[in-house]
């Protein structure tokens, strides 16, 4: 289902009844997708409800989690190639996002959910709850608007600003802040990489105690949060708190890793005992065509296709269950570059649950931020907990074997197609280095995040034109001025 904002004063249930209708994009002309007057508001907890669905909603756009952030982190990458030219997410493979043409819907649907959870925080602590349930109601939609709201954020700061750079927050241009309801006269400016790292850290610190533990498929709980608040600390080069937190999701009971018999149907079904917090999406509530099963689908769109070298890193080891991951593409004599992560809880590829976190993460997490304060015999040990679940064998590695090059390694095989790739490589000051011959003409072979070269600047997004145009507090990112 594809949200879009329009230019207009509204209660939120009005505002869902015109998105399902169906909108036009021309307001997008004349006011910045950060803003958003709303003049009436909740009555009860049902109502709050109501607006929390729609946040979740909104990330179900073909444009933000159905497909294309899901796709940017992996086509921008190593691993995953546009199967040919003129295929849909081909500027991302071949970094051309320009601003007129770039793809605005990872800035204007993030945006959008922000509005939809600002107004729930708005008025939250002013509804009425009569009983003891009904107050922790009120704190668990109060708790997942904030993950929501630090979650977006999140996604907005790491494809238009800088990574956190050697242990350094950033002083970069981020994106802006929206913590409150504002309206289209309100034009606000960039804030740094810092001010939002910090802005989405405490917005996920302050949800946890207010979020419910249960699991409950779709939404966010406390170890959601947790998870979430990890990976957030991995990036901004805060490993002793990614390792705390990870270690609380993987001591939690509610979650545990699939055996290698379970591993690749566990990608049918979805919501099994690996995830943390997924999108969930039903045959009523899709993005048809559009979403990233179809776009990995040889019989649908086929616009995507691993790398010969994934494909050779995948079949390694025949024991272990990512291998099973592997399926022939009926276009070109049974190459197995079909990526079995999406292929459909019906009969259709178009309808799928996108894994946004998953325990097998924790894991990685866990070993990585171990590595990186020292601790390898821990880094070892969850490494070893991964790897035997995947393969069926204990104890596989040594502490000597231990190092960065094997945790992005298992990164590679158990995210693959998950939207990591890019996004490891550039948050770790790694060069995206494209080998074989089997990529496509122009795609740049060597991008160094840290270097200045002309290409380096592509690792981070141009800002949308339109934006630019009715926010003239916006500034451009270095590289796409012209």
């Amino acid at each position: 289902m594809q949200f879009i904002m329009k230019k207009i004063s509204l209660y939120i249930t009005a505002f869902l009844m015109i998105l399902l209708a169906g909108c036009s994009e021309d307001w997008l002309e004349v006011d910045p997708s950060t803003s958003l007057r709303t003049d009436k508001a909740f009555n009860n907890l049902d109502d709050a409800q109501v607006a929390l669905n729609g946040a979740y909603s909104s990330m179900q756009s073909a444009g933000y989690y159905n497909a294309d952030i899901i796709t940017y982190g992996d086509m921008k990458g190593t691993d995953v190639r546009s199967w040919n030219n003129g295929k849909r997410a081909d500027n991302q493979y071949l970094y051309q996002e320009e601003p007129e043409a770039s793809n605005s819907s990872l800035w204007s649907q993030p945006y959008y959910g922000l509005m939809l959870v600002n107004t729930i925080l708005d008025q939250i602590d002013d509804m009425p709850a009569e009983t003891a349930e009904e107050e922790a109601e009120r704190d668990h939609i109060k708790g997942q608007s904030l993950a929501l709201r630090a979650l977006l954020h999140w996604d907005l700061v790491r494809i238009y600003g800088k990574m956190p750079e050697n242990g350094t927050p950033s002083s970069d241009l981020g994106v802006p802040i929206i913590d409150k309801v504002i309206d289209p006269e309100n034009k606000p400016a960039r804030n740094t990489v810092k001010e939002v790292y910090d802005f989405v850290i405490s917005n996920l610190q302050t949800a946890i105690p207010l979020l419910k533990d249960e699991k409950n498929d779709g939404l966010f709980n406390s170890f959601a949060a947790r998870a979430l608040l990890s990976r957030v600390y991995l990036y901004y080069n805060n490993p002793g708190q990614a390792l705390t937190l990870a270690e609380q999701v993987i001591g939690n009971n509610q979650y545990s890793l699939i055996d290698a018999a379970g591993y690749v149907g566990s990608f049918v079904s979805g919501s099994n005992s690996e995830t943390v917090f997924e999108l969930v999406n039903t045959t009523d509530d899709n993005s048809d065509r559009e979403g990233v099963g179809y776009l990995w689908d040889p019989e649908g769109y086929g616009a995507l296709t691993l790398t010969d070298q994934m494909i050779g890193i995948m079949q390694e080891n025949p024991d272990d269950a990512r291998s099973g991951l592997l399926a022939p593409d009926s276009r070109d004599a049974g190459r197995l570059g079909y990526l079995l992560k999406y292929p459909g809880k019906t009969t259709s590829t178009r309808v799928f649950n996108v894994p946004i976190i998953r325990l097998s993460e924790m894991y990685l997490i866990a070993a990585e931020a171990a590595i990186k304060t020292s601790a390898m015999t821990t880094a070892q040990g969850y490494l070893n907990d991964l790897l035997e679940a995947r393969t069926g064998v204990a104890d596989s590695l040594a502490v000597a074997d231990v190092d960065m090059d094997v945790l992005m390694y298992e990164r590679r095989k158990e995210l693959i197609g998950e939207g990591h790739r890019f996004f490891d490589l550039v948050r770790n000051g790694m060069p995206i280095d494209r080998q074989g011959d089997d990529h496509l003409n122009n795609a740049p072979m060597y991008i160094d995040p840290q270097g200045s070269g002309e290409n380096d600047f592509r690792v981070v997004q141009p800002l949308p034109r339109f934006e630019l145009d009715v926010n003239p507090n916006l500034i451009q990112n270095q590289g796409y001025e012209g």
